[in-house]
């Protein structure tokens, strides 16, 4: 919208009328004369010439303005990529917390990621990484149609949480001042599923199907996408036990 503001914009766009009509109007010029003259000949030549000119560059700016648009959205929001499957995050994701600083999550049960990285996780938070999990409350009734959605057995949903309560737990006696580790809960259908590692943001719905299967974005850190995320994971974790 801010580029068709642009009197730049305009400008361009008004030139390249005008260019387009002079050569419309040499071409009409030259036929209402008679094509049988040399300057006829000469001015329909020209004029042919500036209306494809304008035909082409018009057609062309456009394209140039709707691939600037895009650039500039993606640029804004910071979109790093977009995954069909979860699990797709795993390679980028694996290489990264082995440096990571901070880590908040939005989730579930996460028993693939814990069974997975859960070495590496302890290991940086002994070397003083920060852990935020915000989860669903095992006691929760909606565990039962979240399994129910996912195709999982009844109780599982629940077993992967307690579970994970109790990683949590374990993790508390590698951290290296009060509060690093953290979990907090709430009582409702989960919220998108959101991966926060120093700042750049993976999230994404939760679907019929397993969670690893459902489709996953990624925002870069700093870029509006990241900031709107993480804006909202705090608003949800100031509002939880």
């Amino acid at each position: 919208m801010g580029k068709t503001l642009d009197p730049k914009y305009w400008n361009a766009k008004l030139l390249n009328l005008v260019v387009g009509l002079i050569g419309a109007l040499l071409i009409l010029v030259g036929i209402l004369v008679g094509m049988d003259k040399t300057f006829s000949v000469i001015i329909v030549s020209v004029g042919t010439s500036m209306l494809a000119s304008a035909i082409v560059t018009g057609l062309s700016s456009q394209y140039l303005i709707n691939q600037n648009r895009m650039t500039v959205m993606v640029e804004r929001w910071g979109i790093g990529g977009i995954y069909k499957q979860r699990a797709e995050i795993n390679a980028f994701t694996n290489k990264v917390l082995k440096r990571a600083n901070s880590l908040d999550i939005c989730a579930m049960g996460l028993k693939g990621f814990r069974d997975a990285q859960g070495k590496v996780i302890a290991q940086r938070v002994a070397a003083g990484m920060s852990l935020r999990v915000l989860t669903i409350n095992p006691n929760s009734d909606v565990l039962s149609e979240i399994d129910k959605t996912e195709g999982l057995s009844v109780g599982s949903t629940k077993a992967t949480i307690e579970s994970l309560v109790v990683w949590i737990t374990e993790l508390k006696k590698y951290q290296t001042y009060d509060g690093q580790v953290e979990l907090r809960m709430y009582d409702h259908y989960p919220h998108d599923f959101y991966f926060n590692i120093d700042g750049t943001v993976f999230t994404g719905p939760y679907q019929a199907k397993t969670s690893q299967q459902t489709i996953t974005y990624r925002f870069n850190r700093h870029a509006e996408g990241a900031k709107y995320f993480c804006e909202y994971f705090e608003e949800l974790w100031s509002n939880t036990v």
